[in-house]
């Protein structure tokens, strides 16, 4: 007979039992690293890869474990290497020539589409340009009888584009936006010095006549913003949109569309590699934008000139309507792997990178072309080929911002680029390996690539080779408790970006302020008048830093903008021009330390540094002054000049007005090439803690002045705005 109490306790004791394992087996299981692994399965067709043979690395079934903590919250925060080439794509970097195709005439002006309709209204409008040359790459599904009545047309039919010579051909898959490709080295190969890349819905406006010259001679204006993105759409008046591609999470970011700024021979930004004419009607958005919005229709503002951007920031172009130089033809390869929607973007950001180390850039101008009547899109299926835009966008771009190569010819950094792209899942293999058919093929053709150029573009360590130069204006015995805590406070948020800094007031070192920061007693700067002799005691006290930032202890920085600024030259704020001949245009400064003392210290001045002024002024009788001095930055290639013309015009008895005196030293130390700050003073009845918070946040402001640490309201919005500049900059 069976127990009963025996059944139920051994029942008891199994449950207790399994109970005990469930646990033991859930901390085993929340302890072990988490680990997602992706199997890659590629199609086995006849354009994948020559290479194959030789490498079978990363062929049909590979696996490639990716590490869980690039997984947070959902969404993948940094770009990690998951895998490796196991393949050597440099040793494939050949030497060949190739021979002239079926059409020996060569052509300067070259436009290139790919179709798969009869000819378009685009297509006919280009037929149609004098001393333009077109090139359309048909596609398998290219109507038969498709004809260019142009006599500068060429089309590459199926069978054309198979007896090419050129080795991307063969890797180029069809039904594909990367036949495209075959129609750039076309294009290069028969003289191209510039090409149109555009589809074949992109019309160009009524009377445009594509006149290269006159875009490629533009001086455009510099974008300058927080962060690394630019958004062209809100300033040239698409409010409340951005172009595809552009992350979404800054979509609604104020500073990513921050206005830009004037253009100078300092800023090194002369050469442009690529202009994106942004289209009217039913230009370029995502298909976000399109489902929750509807289709577009805007007509660009026109009175702006172009923009450009600097090394440091990116912004998305496509391939329907930009101008490429020479010079920049190197990164028009358009990736095989991805969708069409995807695959221009994913080549304008890595290009924009890329041209940073040939000292290119790429320029957004709102003119020649119109979208209305796009082919026929849907915008949900829009929206599943552009998924990899909205999930990677932005981690793409702050790897790029923070890529590095480590290559001496650009030829290697771009192949360098597509491997690392390879290895953090961006691309594929056979995009590599068509990189390094893409750029043999242009080497064979004679293609001469841009010779490297030494980037001045800040990096995170570069702070630390530059001293940081506080400036106190207040006689310190009368604040002594708030001195102090105000020296604490902006130690600790600076010390975030500089090793060294030193700090300057008008008494001898007060006993509270630590021994560890340096401290440099300033006569003649208890009123903020004279601070041109504070920044000299900075530069001759540390002569062989790197360069030199100089700050009022009351002014908000936005490190990210200045990340975008060149390290060799000097930057102050531009002021305004005044004749130094007419005492009227100086009412305002009449008190002793104004024009009175300009005058005094000008007719004795060396000849050659008024020359200096009227060189970066255009006239002898004319020079930039009242511009605010709460910042200025001086390079070590300058500091001996700045200190030669700041003792010349404004350090012996009557001393010159600061606001008057720096902008003259700055012309006289580095002429023309002075870099012009954006400083935003809210004065009087405009500095109140709304308009600080809106300065600090638009992201339109290089400095914010004055921000009064000893008021509590303002001190903690300080606080607030450097911390998030922190965290940005972590990131």
């Amino acid at each position: 007979m069976i127990c009963t109490r025996c059944t139920k306790r051994r029942s008891k004791t199994i449950s207790l039992i399994a109970l005990i394992c469930f646990i033991f087996a859930a901390i085993q299981w929340f302890n072990k690293p988490f680990r997602t692994t992706i199997t890659v399965q590629r199609e086995q067709s006849k354009w994948y890869l020559p290479i194959k043979q030789q490498h079978q690395s990363a062929v049909k079934g590979k696996k490639y474990d990716i590490p869980a903590k690039t997984v947070i919250s959902g969404y993948i925060k940094d770009l990690e290497a998951v895998r490796h080439l196991e393949w050597d794509p440099f040793s494939h970097l050949t030497s060949y020539t190739l021979k002239r195709s079926f059409h020996q005439e060569n052509c300067s002006q070259w436009a290139v589409v790919t179709t798969i309709n009869p000819p378009t209204q685009a297509i006919k409008q280009i037929e149609g340009l004098e001393d333009w040359c077109l090139v359309v790459v048909g596609d398998q599904d290219t109507p038969d009888n498709f004809t260019l009545a142009g006599q500068r047309s060429v089309y590459l039919g199926v069978s054309e584009q198979e007896h090419l010579t050129y080795r991307t051909v063969q890797l180029t898959p069809w039904r594909t936006l990367s036949r495209k490709n075959i129609g750039y080295l076309y294009a290069i190969q028969h003289g191209a010095e510039v090409i149109f890349d555009f589809d074949d819905d992109n019309k160009l406006n009524s009377g445009s006549k594509l006149n290269f010259q006159e875009v490629f001679h533009r001086n455009p204006n510099v974008a300058r913003v927080r962060g690394n993105l630019w958004n062209p759409y809100p300033f040239y008046g698409f409010k409340d949109a951005w172009p595809r591609g552009f992350p979404l999470d800054l979509i609604n970011k104020a500073y990513t569309s921050a206005p830009p700024v004037k253009n100078v021979a300092g800023y090194g930004v002369e050469r442009v590699g690529a202009w994106q004419l942004l289209s009217d009607g039913d230009t370029d958005v995502d298909a976000i934008y399109r489902l929750t919005r509807g289709i577009p229709n805007i007509t660009f503002r026109r009175q702006f000139k172009g923009t450009r951007l600097p090394p440091g920031v990116m912004s998305p172009f496509n391939a329907q309507s930009t101008l490429f130089h020479r010079d920049a033809f190197w990164s028009m390869s358009l990736p095989l792997s991805v969708h069409a929607r995807v695959s221009d973007i994913w080549r304008a950001y890595m290009a924009e990178r890329l041209m940073w180390e040939a000292g290119l850039g790429v320029a957004f101008l709102p003119s020649f072309i119109n979208a209305t009547g796009r082919n026929f899109h849907k915008p949900y299926f829009d929206y599943q080929a552009e998924l990899p835009l909205y999930q990677k966008a932005g981690i793409l771009t702050k790897y790029l911002a923070k890529w590095n190569c480590q290559q001496n010819l650009l030829k290697e950094c771009i192949l360098q680029l597509y491997i690392d792209m390879f290895e953090v899942g961006i691309l594929e293999e056979e995009d590599v390996s068509y990189m390094v058919a893409w750029l043999n093929d242009l080497s064979a053709m004679g293609y001469v690539f841009p010779v490297m150029q030494n980037n001045q573009r800040w990096r995170k360590e570069d702070w630390r080779n530059i001293r940081l130069c506080v400036q106190f204006n207040t006689n310190f015995p009368l604040l002594e408790e708030n001195v102090n805590s105000t020296v604490k406070l902006l130690h600790s948020h600076y010390a975030q970006y500089f090793d060294r800094i030193s700090y300057t007031g008008p008494i001898p070192r007060p006993y509270y302020i630590s021994k560890d920061i340096e401290y440099i007693q300033c006569n003649g700067s208890e009123t903020g008048y004279f601070q041109q002799k504070c920044i000299v005691a900075h530069l001759e006290s540390f002569p062989s830093e790197e360069g030199y930032l100089y700050i009022a202890d009351d002014a908000f920085i936005d490190f990210s903008r200045l990340s975008k600024m060149p390290l060799d030259k000097i930057w102050i704020q531009e002021g305004q021009r005044y004749n130094i001949k007419d005492a009227k245009e100086f009412k305002g400064w009449k008190w002793k330390h104004g024009y009175k003392s300009l005058i005094v210290h000008w007719e004795k001045l060396p000849q050659s540094m008024k020359d200096k002024v009227a060189e970066a002024t255009g006239s002898a009788d004319i020079i930039r002054s009242h511009a605010l001095a709460d910042f200025v930055y001086i390079p070590q290639i300058s500091r001996k000049k700045f200190i030669e013309a700041t003792k010349a015009l404004a350090y012996e008895d009557p001393p010159l007005f600061c606001e008057i005196a720096l902008p003259i030293i700055a012309d006289i130390a580095d002429g023309p090439n002075v870099i012009p700050l954006e400083e935003c003073l809210l004065w009087k009845k405009r500095r109140t803690t709304s308009n600080l918070r809106d300065s600090a946040v638009s992201g339109k402001c290089d400095v914010v002045h004055p921000f009064k640490l000893t008021n509590t309201k303002e001190r903690l919005l300080w606080m607030e705005q450097m911390k998030a500049l922190e965290e940005e900059w972590i990131s």
